[in-house]
């Protein structure tokens, strides 16, 4: 179940990340800067004020009442109707199929914003995130090349997209 994210949320939230840093480090950059629990809440301040602006929606993720990862639209154009998903779990809860339900959970609220396309760029050796991708009826669209500057270097990405109907 998805709902919106809260201050609250900061600490459990930041031992999550503490707890699955390895695993989660290897293909999201952010997770080196999150280094406290005041630094969840900075990105939770951020994420609210994008999301007042109508820039992004960030949610938590819960199973059974507990927070188990994150889930967001990001880079929303309301102009363009397009935005860009995001999503991390615990690693003790990746394999349950917790992102698929959650995904089509996010892309119901995506159309009821007038939302018509939504992309999730992985990279090219995240194949866990590339199988939900795929899963989901997401095409890939292309290799993006040095996409993103990350650690003094460029990084490639994969592109899958989905219209919404």
């Amino acid at each position: 179940m998805l709902r919106l994210v809260a201050l609250d949320d900061a600490a459990f939230l930041f031992q999550l990340v503490n707890h699955s840093r390895q695993a989660l480090g290897q293909f999201l950059p952010w997770v080196k800067n999150m280094r406290t629990a005041e630094d969840e809440v900075a990105f939770i301040k951020f994420a609210l004020e994008m999301g007042e602006a109508g820039l992004q929606k960030t949610f938590v993720i819960e199973e059974q009442e507990q927070i188990v990862g994150m889930m967001d639209l990001h880079a929303i154009s309301q102009a363009d109707c397009h935005a860009r998903i995001g999503y991390w779990l615990d690693e003790r809860f990746i394999g349950q199929g917790i992102v698929t339900k959650n995904l089509q959970e996010l892309e119901q609220a995506a159309a009821q914003m007038g939302l018509h396309r939504l992309e999730i760029l992985t990279r090219p050796l995240n194949l866990k995130s590339q199988a939900v991708a795929k899963r989901n009826g997401y095409h890939y669209e292309g290799l993006l090349k040095d996409y993103f500057f990350e650690d003094g270097k460029f990084e490639d990405y994969q592109l899958y997209a989905k219209i919404l109907k």
